[in-house]
């Protein structure tokens, strides 16, 4: 994914929430260390 494209499909309040793909939430399980700070 490029920096700076949103995701919130044209809704500019969130809530917080983000939507990640199972496949790239995986990846990030598998490869960052607990208690590593990510930003997104």
């Amino acid at each position: 994914m490029e920096r700076g494209v949103t995701m919130s499909k044209g809704n500019d309040h969130t809530s917080g929430c983000i939507r990640v793909k199972q496949e790239k939430l995986d990846w990030l399980v598998e490869n960052v260390d607990i208690g590593t700070i990510v930003v997104m």
